[in-house]
């Protein structure tokens, strides 16, 4: 599906959907639980459904009852085919406990999710006890880990401890994990440990970046758990609000979340932005907007819809540490500067480092997604900002974190119209 958004003026409320991020880990420790446990949550994502779909073939039984997942643990591991899609943190999550587990079984996907990096994961898999063959389009997966010290990298990428984390306290007996060089996406990781707590396993990194991590055979499951709101798609709201004379309002986010992504407040208000917020609800609205400079290597997913905010934002802004950025659904160094170019902004990128020269409108044009959620709804904020018209090509792709955008979208006064090749 594509869509050329005309002329907009927006403004209004939102209810947050929930994150997926946090969906991702609940569903998972529920479902490896002790207990059913029921998992309110508003709205879903292709994402979520993949895991849904390989927990469900691992043995448990999840039903969606529409306002909250109906959670049966696993009371007996199957084995079969796992269906990870285009999810990144599915297969970096399922990988390990289908090796705790002792799963024979086969993880499948895209070809660009297998190719996406896997190391040093898989080595410290083997090394524990698991047999990992990986093909073109799936991974092969026998053995059974066992406990003991597990070494990784903390500067690719932090869903390979989430994976541990959540796969480690199911073996027999204690572990330790140990992270190497700078941890990046650190909130990523305090998120799995907040969730890891609702679930009655209390573990921290101590100073030498080492977690203990117990066993527990089972995590001790809540009758009931909220999933939170998603900071990383409410960065696309809130930034719209900046640009907006009507201003923007959210609810449903919690304020002292792990989620790193609620950084967005911090540059909202640092470049003036009018911000106002009262427990579970923020409210942005249009000021003057100055330059920025700022440092993404805890959050990521922040950089296409800040490059956007920096566009229109007097002066030159800075965002630093970006490199990873392209090992994304698509290289998003690449795409991002593409982005803004399309719309007739000025970008440029320079030693891990992207550079923006603000301009007060951008004339709009037509963006291809390349299958990235995103950029895709990056562009679309963009709109408010634009002269012109602002085509977005894939823009069905939002789907992978977000299926309502498009209809949240327009709630708020976007003048959508789809149409397909």
């Amino acid at each position: 599906m594509n869509v050329t958004i005309e002329k907009s003026s927006f403004g209004g409320k939102i209810k947050m959907a929930s994150s997926k991020s946090h969906l991702h880990r609940a569903l998972i420790c529920a479902s490896l639980g002790d207990r059913l446990c029921r998992l309110y949550y508003n709205g879903s994502s292709d994402d979520v459904v993949a895991t849904i779909n390989c927990l469900n073939a691992l043995g448990a039984q999840i039903a969606d009852k529409g306002e909250y997942f109906e959670i049966l643990p696993i009371k007996q591991v199957k084995n079969g085919i796992l269906p990870c899609n285009e999810s990144g943190s599915t297969l970096r999550f399922m990988l390990p406990i289908a090796c705790a587990l002792g799963a024979e079984c086969t993880l499948t996907g895209t070809e660009k999710l297998i190719s996406r990096p896997l190391e040093p994961l898989i080595s410290q898999l083997e090394k524990h006890g698991a047999k990992i063959e990986k093909y073109k389009y799936k991974i092969i997966v026998s053995g059974r880990l066992t406990a003991g010290k597990y070494t990784v990298r903390g500067d690719i990428s932090s869903q390979f401890i989430t994976g541990l984390l959540l796969a480690l306290p199911l073996l027999e007996n204690s572990s330790e994990l140990e992270i190497t060089g700078n941890i990046q996406s650190r909130p990523y990781i305090d998120m799995t440990l907040s969730v890891l707590r609702d679930f009655g396993m209390e573990t921290v990194i101590d100073k030498e970046n080492r977690i203990k991590i117990p066993t527990l055979g089972r995590f001790k499951a809540p009758d009931a758990l909220n999933a939170e709101g998603d900071w990383s798609n409410a960065a696309f709201w809130l930034v719209l609000g900046a640009l907006s004379e009507g201003g923007i309002e959210v609810e449903g986010l919690k304020l002292n979340s792990a989620q790193g992504d609620k950084n967005i407040i911090h540059i909202l208000r640092h470049i003036g932005a009018e911000i106002s917020c009262e427990d579970d609800w923020i409210k942005v609205e249009k000021y003057k907007l100055r330059g920025f400079w700022y440092d993404c290597a805890d959050t990521p997913d922040l950089v296409p819809i800040i490059s956007i905010l920096a566009s229109v934002c007097k002066g030159e802004s800075r965002i630093h540490n970006v490199e990873r950025l392209r090992l994304k659904e698509s290289d998003r160094i690449e795409t991002t500067m593409a982005m803004v170019r399309a719309l007739g902004g000025e970008i440029r990128y320079e030693n891990g480092t992207l550079i923006i020269n603000g301009k007060e409108y951008l004339s709009g044009g037509t963006v291809d997604s390349c299958n990235d959620h995103r950029i895709a709804m990056a562009a679309a904020v963009a709109s408010a900002m634009c002269k012109e018209n602002v085509t977005i090509l894939g823009a069905n792709s939002v789907n992978k974190s977000y299926r309502s955008f498009w209809d949240v979208f327009e709630t708020i006064g976007g003048n959508v119209k789809k149409w397909e090749e």
